[in-house]
């Protein structure tokens, strides 16, 4: 979902369990892995839906397509 001033949030699912909660790492930074879109980090917005997904803001497009892999580096808010 792109916002005017070009930002994206993205969701992320497979990175969480659905019991984990994810609010508690609020904050924590994502990178893309992919070649063409490594170094562009986000932060992760908290808990999307219920299955472990989770909002993502970057704050550019960054050439991100879906099904793009992210790692979350964890940090505990």
């Amino acid at each position: 979902d792109s916002a005017e001033d070009g930002s994206v949030v993205a969701i992320v699912a497979g990175a969480f369990d659905a019991s984990d909660d994810i609010r508690y790492f609020k904050g924590s930074e994502v990178q893309f892995v992919a070649r063409d879109t490594a170094g562009s980090y986000g932060v992760l917005q908290g808990p999307f839906a219920k299955a472990g997904k989770c909002k993502v803001h970057f704050p550019s497009e960054a050439g991100a397509r879906i099904g793009d892999e992210v790692s979350i580096l964890l940090s505990a808010t």
